[in-house]
Order: C-alpha cells, then structure tokens, then sequence
C-alpha cells in the first residue's frame, strides 16, 4: 500500500521509509512477522492471528514412500518482551491440493490453543504435504504460557504438540515433536 506524503524523494521522508523497510526486511528474515492487518484485540486483551503460510514445500507432495520428508514437526518462537509473541508451526501436515489454511485460535487464561484446519471447497487431492505457518500473539502478559496444537492430520500414535514456554523476559526457542507417519518421516 503506498501513501502519498507530499514529499520529494531527496527529502527525509525517503530516509524514514528506507529505515521502515529495512526493519521489515529484518522481521521477515527472523520467521513470522506482524502484518500490519487490525488488531481484534484494540481494547488491550490477547489476541493471536494465523500472518501467513507457505505453499506446499519442494518434494512433500509425493505419494507415501517416495521422496524426503521431515521426520518432525516443529514451533519456533520469539517473544520480544514487550507483550508480542511471534511462533511458527514448521512442516504442519495438510492437503496437498490446499490454497486456503485457516486456524481457530483460543487464548484462555495462560494458553493459546490453535485449531489448524483446511478447507474442502480449496481442492482435496490423494495426498498430503508440509506447510510452514506463522502466528502473531499481541498483548501476552509475562508468565509461564502453554501452547498446543490441534492438527488435521495427526499420525496413529503421534504426540499433540502442546509445551509450555516461560515468557518472563525476551526469548526465543522451539519445542519438536517427531512423527513417523506420512507426510513426515517413513
């Protein structure tokens, strides 16, 4: 979205855009970024929002037994201390027909629960595949938070992502689970 400010592109509006945009670029090369849309949460409460999601990633869309796959499923997260979360779901399973990926998001006292889920209407094929998503949490208080996932196509005998992640001071980490049935490990 451009905005037009009345200024010549010598002036030191120009410099304050390219300052922008360089800390853009830097928050997008450290995983999920905010993006800008309103906060549903205007009132000061937490809220959480799916940013974005890639494609399905190089190779995943294969038939089971063909090709390579992640033998886990992992959320990377930073919480820069001043109330903002940032966490991403690597190689989440869904279709690999899928354009739309939606996720239902609860925070309740101290957890965030995120529901991942498709839609039929965007194309279903015979096959599955990994997707990358990012989220946004605003508004966290410090403390000792719970995360889970519900996902759509969880293995026979695969543990839920859910852990628990101190929140106190500006972190950073990631909580793996490994999974052997397909689109992940073989």
């Amino acid at each position: 979205m451009e905005r037009n400010t009345g200024r010549g592109p010598g002036s030191s509006g120009a410099a304050s855009i390219l300052i922008v945009v360089l800390f853009s670029l830097m928050a997008a090369s450290a995983g999920c970024r905010d993006d800008q849309s309103p906060d549903p949460a205007a009132s000061g409460g937490p809220s959480c929002s799916l940013v974005s999601f890639t494609g399905c990633k190089t190779g995943a869309a294969l038939p089971a037994g063909e090709g390579d796959a992640s033998e886990s499923s992992c959320v990377t997260y930073r919480y820069d201390g001043d109330g903002n979360l940032f966490f991403e779901h690597i190689d989440a399973g869904f279709n690999c027909c899928q354009d739309r990926i939606y996720a239902s998001i609860s925070i309740e006292g101290m957890a965030i629960t995120v529901t991942e889920a498709e839609d039929p209407e965007g194309g279903l094929c015979d096959c599955l595949c990994l997707f990358d998503l990012c989220f946004v949490a605003k508004n966290i208080e410090p403390g000792l938070w719970t995360i889970r996932f519900s996902e759509p196509y969880p293995g026979e005998g695969d543990e839920a992502i859910e852990f628990t992640v101190d929140l106190l001071l500006p972190t950073e980490g990631e909580y793996c689970v490994p999974r052997k049935s397909y689109p992940w490990g073989r």
